[in-house]
């Protein structure tokens, strides 16, 4: 999975916002460790339903809606 210049710069503006609840992310990875890093983080925090802000008609967004706009996957994997 790559990302675009511009899925990277949203994607570390999710990261960034992330910190504010003590995520860290650090060290070299890749889109699909960063993604399962982000995932987990959003979902051991509880944030899932945490508006983050506002999409481009101006309607609430989550934590899962912002994921998985970001990464065309859903937050939560379904079971095998």
């Amino acid at each position: 999975m790559s990302l675009s210049p511009q899925q990277l710069d949203r994607e570390a503006w999710l990261a960034k916002r992330l910190t504010v609840y003590g995520a860290v992310f650090a060290g070299v990875t890749d889109s699909g460790i960063r993604r399962d890093r982000i995932r987990q983080t959003i979902l051991d925090r509880g944030l899932e339903h945490v508006i983050v802000g506002r999409n481009r008609e101006g309607k609430p967004e989550t934590y899962a809606t912002c994921f998985e706009r970001l990464y065309g996957v859903a937050l939560r994997k379904e079971a095998a």
